[in-house]
């Protein structure tokens, strides 16, 4: 029988079997030099077998869950049928190379998947083996990350001038109610330009939400926030956090995140069972999976944080934009849900957890109400209740 409000964790209503789920994917496109590991790690981020050396072109897409020590208390306390962590999409590229135009390494269709992606993954070679060739102006750590970030300042450049030309000439003939407009997205383009001639990629210019948004329409790949994965060797994975401190200090003024691992080691760990992973990591001394760093940091690289929704059927965590708005995370869940809202009852893992239950949460008064504009935090339980 359909019915005029429910509860979005538990019931279903007759009447609604087309369901359309809002999923926020996001992309994260690996890049590196030939021979930095970065199919390694593709690899061991998304448990796919792939052979070093072997990448042949185009691209290939793979999920990797984010690690989440909150599922764990809530599967068992629900018992739920099912549980599903959030997932980050991560995707393999061409290596760079001289496919580009005027001796760039970055092809044309490089380029394109760069600019198609929400963020940029760049492995940097930091390890010794004479059977390993090293790629041209990757012979050390410095060089990678510095020309890379150049050969990535140019393509902007290159976006830049060429609309600046066009407003210039817009200019001329244009009338005096549009030359103000004209004008002011002009010297916006001259300022960010200047800042990257500069070293100062977009992602760190101090630009208004305004500033923002006429940029986004241009598609600059500096705009992009960008993490640095150092690729060390095995015989250097007890000293992981040292690399990480010391080139995390050296790239803060670039806005990069810095995360250090051994890829190859990583794969290989991937593929074995959880219990045998575990094992040799002790055995190595290591700490947390190279892979759940990665898509820890990745998870902060984009301002996203996870409700939970949890009960007898899933527990389930949702990724979200950091402060988004009740309303539209209830979308994320099920259009309907967003269409029809009228609010959230929610409460902090943490009150949960403690509470012992839903039911007992509510009788300490630890529930809350919240309307359509509350904005979500990372780790919410949240129910929606909405009408269709």
């Amino acid at each position: 029988m359909p019915c005029d409000e429910y509860e979005s964790t538990f019931i279903i209503c007759q009447g609604h079997s087309h369901i359309f789920l809002c999923w926020l994917v996001m992309d994260l496109l690996i890049l590196g030099f030939p021979q930095s590991g970065k199919t390694s790690l593709f690899s061991a981020l998304t448990n796919r077998n792939m052979t070093p050396g072997s990448y042949s072109g185009g691209t290939t897409n793979g999920m990797a869950k984010v690690p989440d020590d909150r599922l764990a208390p809530l599967t068992e306390m629900f018992k739920p049928q099912k549980v599903t962590a959030a997932e980050i999409q991560y995707i393999d590229t061409p290596a760079m190379g001289t496919g580009g135009k005027n001796g760039s390494t970055l092809s044309g269709e490089l380029l394109n998947f760069m600019q198609g992606a929400d963020a940029l993954v760049h492995v940097v070679r930091n390890f010794n083996n004479s059977a390993v060739p090293v790629a041209d102006g990757a012979a050390t750590p410095e060089e990678a990350i510095i020309g890379m970030d150049l050969e990535l300042a140019m393509v902007d450049i290159g976006i830049l001038e060429r609309r600046s030309e066009r407003l210039t000439s817009s200019l001329r003939g244009a009338k005096a109610t549009e030359r103000a407009s004209i004008e002011k997205e002009l010297e916006l383009v001259n300022r960010v330009h200047t800042a990257l001639e500069n070293e100062i990629p977009v992602y760190k210019q101090d630009l208004s939400k305004e500033d923002e948004s006429k940029l986004a329409n241009f598609n600059l790949i500096t705009a992009k926030p960008m993490m640095v994965v150092l690729n060390i060797s095995e015989d250097n994975v007890s000293d992981t956090a040292k690399f990480e401190t010391e080139w995390n200090e050296r790239l803060s003024e670039r806005g990069r995140v810095v995360v250090s691992l051994c890829a190859e080691l990583e794969r290989e760990l991937a593929q074995l069972s959880d219990e045998d992973a575990a094992e040799f990591r002790d055995s190595l001394g290591l700490g947390e999976p190279g892979r759940d760093q990665v898509a820890r940091a990745s998870y902060e690289l984009l301002g996203l944080v996870s409700f939970l929704t949890a009960g007898p059927d899933e527990v389930r965590a949702w990724t979200i934009a950091k402060e988004t708005p009740a309303q539209k995370a209830a979308g994320k869940i099920h259009s309907d849900i967003e269409r029809g809202f009228i609010r959230a009852e929610v409460v902090t893992y943490e009150d949960l957890i403690a509470a012992g239950g839903l039911a007992e949460a509510k009788k300490v008064g630890k529930f809350r109400l919240e309307g359509k504009t509350y904005p979500m935090q990372d780790g919410d339980v949240v129910n929606f209740l909405f009408s269709v």
